[in-house]
């Protein structure tokens, strides 16, 4: 992590979200080993005012800020010409892609080129990147060109053995990848039943259908499936038994049933509003010739509609 922080006694950085959260500490610890100085920000994600008095008032030079919230400020610079001056006046943009058990696994190559943003190993690392038909994917969910990383034992990184592959002894992260050009990637999610949020934490979506299923597939629910990768909070896209003329009671009812078990649940895995709860026309959610559903092609044909969710939020 120390290689990829600036190496300036002057270097300001602002953390955006918990010191618990294991990038935050990272970024914390390599900061003060350079003696650099943190911002701590109000709000998660910073907001806009945030972030124009950080760069003139604090000397901001680097701002840590997860993906989909560093989107939502790019996208707020095209209207905002102060805040445009306030992002351009920091030192560089480097994506890094990281995992609680092992930290920073990768990091973009950076600078202004055609390649700046895909990711490379972090250097002294063995990793594989393991073709679909190596049977370690789950087929229905990946497309031929996505690859499983896989940390090798022998990778100075690789976790305990309590955490590894029993048959191979390799540590299987089930995050996908494209190989865009020899030894450059782009991330493409996972390949098992967890999703990353925008706040980069994971949402167990099997254990959230199962709970939905188990209280209601035996009067209201034919199918459900959970979607919201990259968003504040998980949705459940709902096929009801019978098509129902109140779709609305359908998902305050569906709501009522599951809260004791979302209420025990982390903040960022648990739907708390009917918003949440989509009731979709019957025959819908289309299925494999398995008879499962499709994570990734159900939340990218049902993207505006989702869009819309979280916009109303």
């Amino acid at each position: 992590m120390q290689e990829l922080l600036p190496q300036k006694e002057e270097t300001v950085i602002a953390t955006n979200a918990t010191f618990a959260h294991p990038a935050v500490f990272m970024v914390t610890t390599g900061v003060h080993a350079s003696a650099g100085s943190i911002i701590l920000p109000k709000e998660m994600p910073c907001s806009l005012s945030e972030i124009r008095l950080m760069v003139k008032e604090y000397g901001l030079k680097s701002l840590f800020m997860y993906s989909w919230y560093l989107a939502d400020r790019l996208r707020d610079a095209h209207s905002d010409p102060e805040l445009l001056k306030a992002l351009q006046s920091l030192d560089d943009i480097i994506f890094v892609f990281a995992s609680t058990e092992l930290g920073v696994l990768m990091s973009s190559v950076g600078g202004n080129g055609p390649d700046s943003t895909l990711l490379q190993p972090t250097n002294g690392t063995s990793y594989k990147f393991l073709p679909v038909n190596s049977g370690n994917l789950n087929k229905n969910e990946v497309s031929a060109s996505e690859q499983l990383l896989v940390v090798s034992a022998e990778s100075r990184d690789c976790p305990v053995p309590a955490l590894r592959n029993k048959e191979t002894g390799n540590f299987h992260t089930g995050d996908l990848f494209v190989e865009v050009k020899p030894g450059l990637y782009e991330s493409r999610g996972r390949n098992d039943d967890w999703i990353k949020m925008s706040s980069a934490l994971r949402c167990d979506t099997l254990a959230i259908e199962q709970n939905i299923m188990e209280k209601c597939a035996f009067d209201i629910i034919d199918r459900v499936v959970v979607v919201g990768s990259g968003r504040p909070s998980p949705a459940v896209l709902v096929e009801p038994t019978a098509e129902q003329a109140d779709p609305l009671s359908i998902s305050k009812e569906i709501l009522r049933r599951i809260t004791p078990f979302h209420e025990r649940r982390y903040m960022h895995e648990r739907i708390d509003h009917a918003r949440y709860v989509i009731i979709l026309p019957h025959g819908s959610l289309s299925k494999t010739a398995k008879g499962s559903v499709q994570r990734k092609l159900v939340e990218k044909a049902f993207q505006t509609q989702l869009d819309q969710v979280y916009a109303s939020a």
